[in-house]
């Protein structure tokens, strides 16, 4: 078991102009709908509203995964961290692979 279990897990997929947001909870089902903000102090903002929210309502603050995507991945990396929130940055590439993974490889029989 991953030390993330229990936790609630928000994946960012940050470009220039806005940010796609995905909360999962620590059972693993998603916290509300994928959320879509600016990637700017407004957009932020309100994402750390939400963040806060679950803190109050779960007492546990929840973690942040984000690609690496240059100089916009170190301004929210940045604001969050200031916050006190943890943050994780991923290399793009080894997401993809991970994507690209198979749990079972299935071999085709006629």
């Amino acid at each position: 078991m991953n030390k993330f279990t229990f936790n609630f897990v928000v994946g960012i997929d940050i470009s220039s102009k806005s940010s796609v947001i995905t909360i999962l909870m620590p059972t693993r089902e998603p916290y509300g709908k994928k959320l879509i903000i600016t990637t700017n102090l407004v957009g932020f903002t309100k994402l750390h509203k939400i963040l806060d929210d679950i803190y109050v309502k779960y007492s546990t603050k929840p973690k942040l995964f984000m690609e690496s995507t240059g100089l916009y991945t170190i301004i929210l990396y940045k604001y969050f961290t200031k916050s006190r929130f943890e943050c994780y940055v991923i290399n793009p590439i080894k997401t993809k692979n991970f994507a690209k993974q198979s749990i079972r490889k299935i071999k085709m029989i006629r």
